[in-house]
């Protein structure tokens, strides 16, 4: 409220009248808090039904008190991205998910660290069952999004990476899991951070938030397992570990697009190192200041993600919608949109929209 406040040149009293209802902002006030929040006007004057009873529990990694604020934050991101999956919904038909039923694990304390196993094992059958074999997977979220899992890249508050949630429309029986990672991370942070969510949709998807908090850092080695075997494979993984050492450790990284820390991880689980050597490997990375940024993380693109960019690109383009009537039915501003979709161009009225080669169906 404060932030709010000081960004709109009001006072936090004022802030505080207009959320419980004393006083109406004026129409100049309004734009001012348009401006500030990145709405458009009819925001706040457009009834939205934001029910998201339909949605699974959002799991973040820490549950401390400091971390709040930026959950809530977080969570406020996610409502806007649900807000706009059910619009497209409602203009085209959904996606089915490519999962198989039988992958998802009911009761994942029923694996133990000593039954990681298990999970590489289901992290193979997911690339069989999508024909992807067992080579480095050039971008993640692009596959991920063409299996029907909803990805977007936003920038998130501090300590959260990224999370996920899974979404169903009223009187649907499709089950839409969705990702959201941060658009700041390196690349191969992002990489990791999406195939651990990955991780959390199939072992956690039936686990209920308090099930969640009392096993929280155990469902995190699940994730970070999965993640680790789904991009680094173990047959043709451990066929490309020519040497342990830094250098050759530096070379797989450009090989597999996978961080140097995760590799030596994966390493260790694989029992390719033991741990005194998995010790001197990290001593090692800190020691060229490798631990917060490694080589090549601040030259590589960025994973990219293309649902929501071109499921509005083909509304528009097959006259399902107009700009404004979207922008007035979301109360998001076109810049917000813009950058919600991934794409800005899309919501600039004076932008020719190009065609594009998807295939959608109309609802």
């Amino acid at each position: 409220m404060t932030q709010l406040a000081e960004s709109a040149g009001i006072t936090k009293a004022a802030i505080s009248q207009f959320e419980k209802g004393i006083t109406a902002p004026k129409y100049q006030t309004l734009l001012q808090l348009a401006l500030v929040t990145g709405k458009d006007i009819t925001f706040f004057y457009t009834p939205i039904e934001r029910d998201y009873s339909e949605e699974s529990p959002v799991f973040f990694r820490s549950f401390d008190t400091k971390s709040m604020k930026s959950q809530q934050i977080a969570l406020v991101k996610k409502n806007y991205i649900s807000d706009i999956i059910k619009y497209i919904f409602s203009k085209i038909r959904e996606r089915k998910v490519d999962i198989p039923d039988d992958i998802y694990i009911e009761d994942p304390l029923d694996i133990t660290e000593e039954d990681f196993t298990e999970i590489d094992a289901l992290a193979l059958r997911l690339r069989d069952h999508w024909d992807i074999g067992e080579d480095p997977i050039i971008n993640l979220a692009y596959l991920f999004e063409n299996k029907g899992i909803i990805c977007s890249s936003l920038s998130l508050p501090d300590k959260i990476d990224a999370f996920s949630v899974n979404i169903r429309l009223k009187n649907s029986t499709i089950i839409h899991p969705m990702i959201i990672f941060d658009e700041d991370s390196s690349y191969y942070r992002q990489r990791f951070d999406i195939a651990h969510e990955l991780g959390h949709i199939i072992l956690h998807s039936m686990v209920g938030v308090e099930e969640f908090r009392e096993n929280l850092q155990f469902f995190e080695k699940q994730s970070n397992r999965f993640a680790s075997a789904f991009l680094l494979p173990i047959r043709k993984f451990m066929q490309t570990v020519m040497s342990t050492s830094i250098n050759a450790i530096l070379d797989l990284k450009k090989k597999w697009d996978v961080s140097m820390a995760a590799i030596i991880r994966r390493m260790l689980d694989l029992n390719l190192i033991d741990q005194n050597r998995y010790t001197n490997l990290n001593i090692e990375l800190s020691k060229h200041k490798w631990r917060r940024v490694e080589p090549f993380d601040l030259e590589h693109d960025k994973e990219r993600t293309y649902f929501l960019s071109k499921a509005f690109e083909f509304i528009i383009n097959n006259n399902l919608d107009t700009i404004t009537s979207i922008t007035g039915k979301l109360g998001f501003s076109q810049k917000m949109l813009g950058t919600l979709s991934g794409n800005a161009s899309i919501f600039k009225i004076d932008d020719k929209i190009t065609s594009i080669d998807y295939s959608f169906s109309k609802s």
